[in-house]
Formats: structure tokens, C-alpha cells, sequence
């Protein structure tokens, strides 16, 4: 590990002196620190021309997951305050955080000016320049390239400020607020770089370590266990492409032929890898492998267990919040701390569990976990009475039940906040009901998290709708995805004719739940034979399209919804319907509807 750096002005110093031949990146190119420092230099002088000063913020957005990372790091050399903004995002949520950031500029990929209807003033920079006009082209005109790649290639490499305060806003990442309320994370240089040293302690890395982290870019765990994890050790972040089931076999691969030492990902990732996985692979197991590391959610024990037994490697469990940076409780390989269904121990930070009073619990009492430490955010932007509810005196109220056990370490048992956690993505379900109630035949909507075996939950909403309306679960699921990014998209909607409520008018949960499942029993039953319109009727349930719009030959490329999850949601649905068991490799081979039909009709006649 780089040693003593504990700032952004002495780090960069040290990488540009000792490891500008040394790979900083492998994605869809290699990037060396060389390039980095160079680029870094150069956006100077943009942001310096631009009138950018330290304690400003830059709003930014792109795909280009190297050269997010690049921006991020220049941002954080300048003193500037880093807003990177989830592509992904939806065009109203987008233009109420940049309202609420108020930033000096916008750095976006060209299309999101588009999509987020925004207008091309000198405060926003396209990243790259789009396709000239045919009629500038037959008069041969050549405007200047004011893209951010353009002025990259005009721009020299200038100076870096000596000294930046380690008090001021290092970054602002948005997390699971309501699309009218977003919720900014505050983290100070001082925070982050306190963290840094934290986890490259516990994870025990250094400026030989192979880190792969596939994670989503924009949030903490993609962001700050990748590429800024690599930068403050002078590692080398993988990043070769984007995860899906049609690589896990390639992730095996890579792990072997890389000799990555460490593998950062969230639990639904390391349950795929144990579903698909043809083999106990061994590729754990050479000399350079140190951890495989699990975040983001939940681990849970079952999961925990067959990873470790299928694969012969610790995990090493860790538990935070973005409002906690990355982490701050850590389960370790040495057995005292290695508890599987726990999250470890506290490092470099003091844990608490309170009753509903806040008066401490016993240990093996259950109260809610709180953390204070370094790590803890200064709070949320612009924000003070959202940021008093949940920080009081320092201490994070962290909305997680956990108790602690008789080893001394701390299990988390449930949560007090409706965060639902889906593929390690906190979706805040009021958000999604607040979509719904906009539509003019809803009458009333709630989100709710549903147990999932691969997601850990998966988004589902029950619905009533106003006075004989007719709507559709598609006609609704495309509503919501007008507003919603895809991953907070609905995966089931019930139509019901009342919502349960008690006495205080408060939805009553377990009630609500009988009568979902009372629903899905009753369309169970109402389901034709045929496979064929089986399978059909599964495919349009799990795709949310209309069924008169696909037939066997439909194949994934076709359907913008047959991703991943999509993908895994209809293998689960064909097993359990059929009574079938389908094996990795026609899993992952499996491209149109009529491949999973011959599979059926295979397995059915044995």
C-alpha cells in the first residue's frame, strides 16, 4: 500500500513520480498513470479557463466508464466538488438535482443533453462532438470543437493547487431519495481519504494489486472500491466489461489468466457465479488470489456457505452505506471475525445499537445499528433537516435492526427504513409509488420489496385503480419507465380492488401480502395449457409486453427488457411452471423463446 498519503495533493505528487508506466485501467482500452496525470493536467486548464474554483461543483455524466473515472480524479485533484450523475437517470430527476447542486458546469454525453431536455448554454460541455449538419458539411464549414474532447486536445498541461482543505466537499453522490427530494451524500476529503486508508488496510492491498469491480460506475461501491481504491494504492482497476450471466464464464477467465487478487462485487453477482458456474472453477486458488469481496447487500449465510465451499476462498463481508462511504464494519478471514451471517467488526469506527428510546442495548438485545467515525458523511446537500433525522451528534442512524453477539460481532436482522435492496441497489420505493400516483386512472399505489433467491429483492407494487378504469400491468410498467431509471422499474404489478388499511389508515403489509398471493394463485389457474402459450404467457408476465407481440422466434435483442435479470426471471418461471431444472449452459446459450421451448419439450418427454 502507498503509505502516508493521506491526501489527494501528496498522492498525485507520488504517481506522477514513481508509476507513470504502470496500467491504471483495463476496460474496452488500457490506460496507464502516464495518461491519467497527463489528462489530469489538462482538464486543469479547462476548469481554470472556465473560471472553476476549489469549493465548486461539477455536474457530470457519462458511459464512458474510463473517462468518468479520469474526470473524477481531476475533480478531486482541483478541490472542485465531484457530482457524478448516474446516466441512467431520468430526465425530471435529473434536472432537480442539478436545480438543487447549482454547479459551475455540466460535463454530459451529448445524447443526455438531449434526452434530459436541456438547453446548450456555455455552461454545459458535450463530451464529444456530434455528427455535423449535411448542410454545414456541402458548405464545408469548420466550426471549432468546443467538446470536452476537443479542448483536451488544445488544452496544455498546467499546474495543480498545492494545498486543498480537507474540510471542503470532496463529492456528492445522489442516493435513495424521491425523484422531487433527491438525497446528495456530502463526503469530505478528509472522510474519503481517512476510508482509503481503512479499506486498503483490511483488504490488505498494495501497488501489485489486481482489483475487479464491475460494479455501476455512478454508485459508491462501483466508484470507490474501483477506480479512486486503485488510484490511492497504485493498483491496477479491471473493468473489462459490463457484467451479464453470458460472461461468467469469462469473469472466471479473467480472474485466472489476470491474476486479479481482488474481486469486488455484490451478492447477486457471486450467486449467479455459484448458479452457472459449469465447475468448481479453481481459479480462487492461485498464489496471486487474495479476496473476494462482498457489498452493497446483504450477504446471505446459505449463499455465504456455498460460495466459500464451491470456490475454497473467504469472503470477506463488508457493510456500509453510501452515507458511510463504502464501509466501516468488516468481517476478516482470521476465524474470530470470519462469522458467516455476520458483518464483522467495526474498523476505524465506533458502532452502536439503541432501543426506539436511544438508550444503548445489551449485547444479544436488538436495537437499531448506528456508526460514527471519519467515514460518516457531512451530511445531505442543502438538506438540514433530512441530514438532523439521521445524524445526531455524529452518530449515523443507520435504520438497519442488528444485534451483537456473544463472538463480538454484529449481525444485521432487518431494516427500519423501506429501502428495498435489488441486485445491491437501494431503490427507495416511495419514489416508485410516487410515479404511480401521477397516473390519472391509479387511485392508490405502494411499493414493496418481495424475497428474491438471486436479486435478494426484487420491486413489486399493488394498485388500485379509480372508478372502472382499465389498465394494464404493461400499460403501467411503461409509464413508469417514461420516469424511472430501468432498475427501479416495477417486476410485478397486482391489481387490487382495495388496498388493506387499518383503523390509523396505514396499509397493513401482511394483509396486503395474503391478498397478492391469493391474486397470483387465481391467475395461476386461469393460464392456458400449451406450452407454447405457457411460455408465451410467462415471457409477456416477465417482459411486461403484450403477448400478441412476441411469438417463439422473439429473441433477446429484440425486447429491451430481456436483460439479465429479465433473462433470469423467465428461466425461474419455466422451471417452476414445467417442473424442469435447466442446466447453466442452456441458461446462458438460451437466445430466443423457441430455444427455451425445445429445452422444455425435452425435458417434459423424458
Amino acid at each position: 500500500m502507498i503509505s502516508n498519503q493521506n491526501n489527494i495533493v501528496s498522492l498525485f505528487s507520488k504517481l506522477e513520480k514513481e508509476s507513470k508506466k504502470k496500467i491504471f485501467a483495463v476496460a474496452d482500452k488500457t490506460v496507464t498513470y502516464s495518461e491519467v496525470c497527463d489528462k489530469v493536467r489538462r482538464l486543469a486548464s479547462i476548469y481554470n479557463n472556465l473560471s472553476v474554483k476549489q469549493g465548486d461543483s461539477i455536474v457530470f455524466s457519462t458511459n464512458d466508464d474510463i473517462l468518468a473515472s479520469i474526470l473524477f480524479i481531476s475533480l478531486l485533484r482541483m478541490g472542485i466538488t465531484a457530482v457524478f450523475l448516474d446516466p441512467e437517470t431520468k430526465p425530471k430527476r435529473a434536472k432537480k438535482i442539478i436545480e438543487l447542486v447549482g454547479p459551475k458546469i455540466l460535463i454530459l454525453d451529448e445524447q443526455l443533453i438531449a434526452f434530459w431536455d436541456l438547453s446548450l448554454t456555455s455552461l454545459i460541455i458535450p463530451i464529444r462532438k456530434q455528427k455535423k449538419s449535411i448542410i454545414n458539411q456541402l458548405l464545408g464549414k469548420n466550426t471549432e470543437d468546443n467538446t470536452l474532447l476537443g479542448l483536451l486536445k488544445r488544452s496544455p498541461a498546467t499546474e495543480l493547487p498545492e494545498n486543498i482543505n480537507p474540510s471542503n466537499i470532496a463529492y456528492v453522490l445522489f442516493t435513495s431519495g424521491t425523484t422531487t427530494e433527491p438525497k446528495g451524500v456530502c463526503i469530505s476529503y478528509e472522510g474519503l481519504f481517512t476510508h482509503f486508508k481503512t479499506l486498503s488496510l483490511v483488504y490488505d492491498l498494495n501497488q501489485q494489486s489486481k482489483i475487479l469491480n464491475m460494479l455501476i460506475l455512478s454508485h459508491a461501491d462501483g466508484i470507490i472500491q474501483g477506480p479512486l481504491l486503485a488510484l490511492y494504492n497504485g493498483a491496477c482497476w479491471y473493468r473489462p466489461f459490463k457484467f451479464s450471466i453470458q460472461h461468467i464464464e469469462d469473469i472466471f477467465d479473467l480472474i485466472y489468466r489476470e491474476n486479479i487478487s481482488h474481486f469486488i462485487a455484490v451478492p447477486t453477482i457471486l450467486a449467479l457465479l455459484c448458479r452457472f458456474s459449469n465447475t468448481a472453477n479453481e481459479c480462487f486458488q492461485n498464489e496471486t488470489f487474495k479476496y473476494t469481496i462482498s457489498c452493497g447487500a446483504q450477504l446471505e449465510p446459505s449463499l455465504w456457505k456455498e460460495f466459500e465451499s464451491k470456490f475454497g476462498n473467504r469472503i470477506i463481508n463488508v457493510y456500509g452505506l453510501t452515507e458511510t462511504i463504502a464501509g466501516g464494519i468488516f468481517t476478516s478471514p482470521e476465524d474470530e471475525s470470519h462469522q458467516i451471517g455476520t458483518i464483522g467488526n467495526p474498523v476505524d469506527c465506533n458502532v452502536r445499537i439503541t432501543d426506539e428510546n436511544g438508550f444503548d442495548v445489551k449485547p444479544g438485545e436488538t436495537g437499531e445499528l448506528l456508526i460514527k467515525g471519519e467515514n460518516v458523511m457531512i451530511g445531505y446537500l442543502k438538506a438540514p433537516e433530512a441530514t438532523s433525522k439521521i445524524l445526531e451528534d455524529g452518530w449515523l442512524k443507520t435504520g438497519d435492526l442488528a444485534v451483537q453477539e456473544e463472538s463480538g460481532c454484529f449481525r444485521i436482522l432487518g431494516r427500519i427504513k423501506s429501502i428495498i435492496i435489488s441486485g445491491g441497489m437501494n431503490i427507495n420505493p416511495d419514489e416508485v409509488t410516487e410515479v404511480l400516483n401521477t397516473h390519472p386512472m391509479v387511485n392508490e399505489a405502494v411499493t414493496f420489496g418481495e424475497n428474491d433467491p438471486i436479486w435478494g429483492e426484487r420491486v413489486v407494487c399493488a394498485v388500485s385503480l379509480k372508478d372502472n378504469n382499465s389498465l394494464s400491468e404493461v400499460d403501467l410498467i411503461n409509464f413508469c419507465r417514461k420516469q424511472l431509471e430501468e432498475k427501479k422499474i416495477p417486476s410485478a404489478i397486482y391489481f387490487l380492488d382495495f388496498l388493506p388499511k387499518g383503523r390509523s389508515g396505514k396499509i397493513q403489509q401482511e394483509n396486503l401480502r395474503k391478498e397478492i398471493e391469493q391474486h397470483k394463485s387465481r391467475s395461476k389457474n386461469n393460464k392456458l395449457n400449451s406450452i407454447e402459450t405457457q411460455l408465451l404467457q410467462l415471457a409477456s408476465d416477465c417482459f411486461k409486453v403484450d403477448m400478441s407481440d412476441i411469438s417463439l422466434d422473439t429473441s433477446e435483442e429484440e425486447i429491451q427488457e430481456w436483460d439479465s435479470l429479465g433473462h433470469l426471471s423467465l428461466v425461474a418461471e419455466v422451471e417452476q411452471t414445467f417442473a424442469i431444472q435447466m442446466t447453466p449452459a442452456e441458461v446462458i446459450n438460451t437466445k430466443t423463446l423457441r430455444d427455451i421451448f425445445v429445452i422444455c419439450n425435452e425435458k417434459m418427454s423424458n
